[in-house]
């Protein structure tokens, strides 16, 4: 009975505190259409969850019923959207977050991330890191928060969270920031999972990962190795000192390096992050040529990396800050480092107007290591300090890294807790390329390249308009530092040809009319024979003679373009009456489609008619006995027998006589 009542007792007092939100809210395992909200309590109590679209009105709500560790898990919601919420408990006490759900994974739009490595000291430099951070992002929100490992000092037990961690993050970016954590090994209180002690790291217990590929990316069915897409970007979280069925990760024949290849087989994004705790590459407080852990790493993983193209490896433990050259190829030791060799590029790729400061121009292969284990604490050197496949080092720093990715261009920066932008460098994909384009003749054109609106690239963007344009051009456009070409085809589409047409063909002292349809708003000019000039469109001569006769070139301008046709115009003479006496005669000649021919044979024969073009094409023929030298009288429908052309040749023909005659058809 006094048991009973002691467990009775203990409740009652438990209940009776003040129910307050003890850890968080934070966020966690974000999608396209929501995300996990979590948060700790002091009571056993119900918990209203509010959500929509507007701080002051909040339309979407549930109930959460738990003790001590709450989880509201968010569906049906827009992707790439801002929402914010609120966590009311009994007492109407308030606290309020915001989020936004993932991007797809089409989007280009700009990203920003800050990574903390070795953050959870409890020292006021992390305290100073993250004033800095708060000083860099003002009240613009961040798409993820990284945690690089040794989270919480000294063992990772729950209570140094709290004190290390969340008491220090939680009201400044945990409300409204989703967190990718992975662990280190003080996370594991440096000792293996599975261990003697038969407790699992509380790391597991604190955050809900998406192990089953809710977020993007393979699912790893562990919580301990995850991956997920934010736009464009897929970020692949590791565990660096966990056993899983006796393997670590540097293990190639471990469960963890096996999904690791099929992850990144499957991703198709444009940008790649890995980030875990252990460096393979360091000379800082720890020796990647030293320490078994890292030489594995450094030895097995580094291949996988060159083999898919990781763009970014993004690492603590070792507490400097380290950031390689754009390396390929290399996983030995600092002494069998090769800067001709291994090196992509030797640039800094700071961008900052320098000389050889060069974007990181990368098209399939090359990766930049970063080690960042300054979140909490800073110092340390290794024998060959600082790392000679390291561009950029510094062991006297804290601070926290920034990732600023927008399209196919992604920016890292080192932002001490002085508020310094002591390193960064930039990373550009797919930057000479040409574009092709097409535009009317005499048309002048605004170009863009595919950095000028990029905001991270905002000093190095120049446009170009041209003049106007008249033939096909091949323009290059380069940054104001000489780093970046873009190339543009410029095909230019010359005016259609107008149409001219006239009433060709006349006789003398008729009148011809000429006739012309443009093919757009442009001026039109006739230029002829006997210096025949006009702008008018449809002009018309009076009483032509054959002087009049010839090539008439119809022109149309516009935007300083030309475009021409010309016609043919046939002025045929007016003849001579032919004499009754002629032996050939036909009437009238010139004829407009029907004409007479008088034959007046010297003897009775069988004659051939035939009419020929004047290149000797044969056209028609009739064949006629004509039996009597008194004459012979044949009529000729022109059209009828597909005579159609403007001259032609009449040729008559027996076995005696054979005479041609040209006739003129209009």
């Amino acid at each position: 009975m006094k048991i009973v009542t002691f467990i009775i007792g203990l409740l009652v007092s438990f209940s009776l505190m003040g129910q307050e939100i003890t850890r968080g809210p934070f966020l966690q395992s974000a999608r396209q259409d929501g995300l996990i909200i979590k948060w700790r309590s002091n009571a056993v109590q119900v918990f209203q969850l509010k959500y929509g679209l507007q701080e002051s009105k909040l339309d979407s709500s549930k109930n959460i019923t738990g003790f001590i560790d709450f989880e509201a898990n968010l569906v049906g919601l827009s992707p790439a959207t801002l929402y914010y919420y609120s966590i009311t408990n009994s007492e109407n006490k308030i606290v309020r977050g915001s989020f936004k759900t993932l991007p797809l994974a089409s989007s280009t739009n700009k990203l920003s991330f800050v990574a903390l490595g070795d953050c959870g000291t409890g020292t006021p430099a992390q305290k100073e890191v993250l004033k800095q951070v708060k000083n860099y992002y003002q009240d613009k929100p961040i798409d993820g928060m990284l945690l690089l490992g040794d989270n919480a000092y000294n063992f990772g037990f729950d209570r140094e969270y709290q004190s290390n961690f969340f008491s220090v993050y939680q009201d400044d970016l945990l409300r409204k920031t989703v967190l990718w954590p992975t662990p280190g090994n003080h996370d594991y209180a440096d000792r293996p999972w599975p261990n003697d002690f038969g407790e699992r790291p509380d790391y597991f217990n604190i955050f809900k990962l998406p192990s089953e590929g809710e977020s993007g990316g393979l699912t790893s069915n562990s919580e301990a190795y995850y991956s997920f897409d934010v736009g464009n970007v897929h970020f692949v979280s590791l565990d660096s000192y966990g056993q899983e069925d006796g393997q670590r990760m540097s293990n190639l024949l471990g469960k963890q390096a096996k999904w690791l290849q099929e992850d990144l087989t499957a991703n198709k994004l444009e940008w790649t992050v890995v980030f875990f705790h252990h460096p393979p590459f360091s000379k800082g407080s720890h020796d990647s040529d030293k320490e078994q852990e890292l030489i594995d790493i450094r030895t097995n993983l580094v291949p996988i990396f060159d083999k898919y193209g990781v763009d970014l490896v993004l690492t603590g433990h070792s507490h400097t800050y380290e950031r390689s050259y754009l390396l390929n190829g290399f996983n030995g030791t600092e002494a069998e480092f090769d800067k001709e060799k291994h090196t992509i590029s030797s640039s800094s790729a700071k961008y900052n107007q320098q000389e050889n400061s060069c974007p990181y121009l990368k098209k399939d292969v090359g990766t930049v290591y970063m080690v960042a284990g300054t979140g909490g604490w800073v110092g340390g050197k290794s024998e060959g300090y600082p790392h000679d496949a390291m561009h950029f080092s510094d062991s006297d720093e804290t601070g926290a890294v920034i990732i600023e990715v927008e399209d196919n261009v992604f920016t890292v920066k080192y932002l001490t807790s002085k508020g310094i932008t002591l390193d960064n460098f930039v990373m550009v994909k797919s930057e000479s390329t040409t574009e092709n384009l097409s535009i009317a003749c005499g048309e002048t054109l605004t170009l863009k390249t595919n950095w000028s609106d990029n905001s991270l690239l905002k000093n190095y963007n120049p446009g170009l308009t041209t003049a106007p344009l008249f033939q096909d051009t091949l323009i290059s456009i380069s940054d104001t530092q000489g780093c970046l070409t873009q190339h543009f085809q410029v095909e230019v589409n010359q005016l259609p040809v107008p149409i001219a047409n006239a009433n060709s063909p006349i006789l003398e002292n008729q009148d011809l009319h000429l006739s012309s349809q443009a093919s757009s708003d442009g001026i039109l000019t006739w230029e002829g024979p006997n210096n025949f000039k006009s702008n008018e469109p449809n002009p018309t001569l009076k009483n032509v003679t054959t002087k009049e006769a010839g090539i008439y070139v119809l022109k149309e301008k516009i935007r300083g373009c030309v475009s021409e046709t010309a016609i043919e115009v046939i002025i045929n003479p007016v003849l001579k009456t032919e004499t009754p006496l002629a032996m050939l005669i036909v009437s009238p000649n010139p004829s407009e489609s029907r004409f007479k021919i008088l034959f007046n044979p010297i003897k009775p024969a069988t004659y051939n008619f035939q009419f020929y073009t004047l290149s000797g094409q044969l056209l028609y023929e009739e064949t006629h006995d004509i039996n009597s030298t008194a004459g012979f009288e044949l009529a000729i429908d022109a059209q009828k027998i597909g005579i159609n052309q403007r001259q032609i040749i009449l040729k008559v023909s027996s076995e005696s006589y054979n005479q041609s005659k040209l006739i003129s058809t209009f």
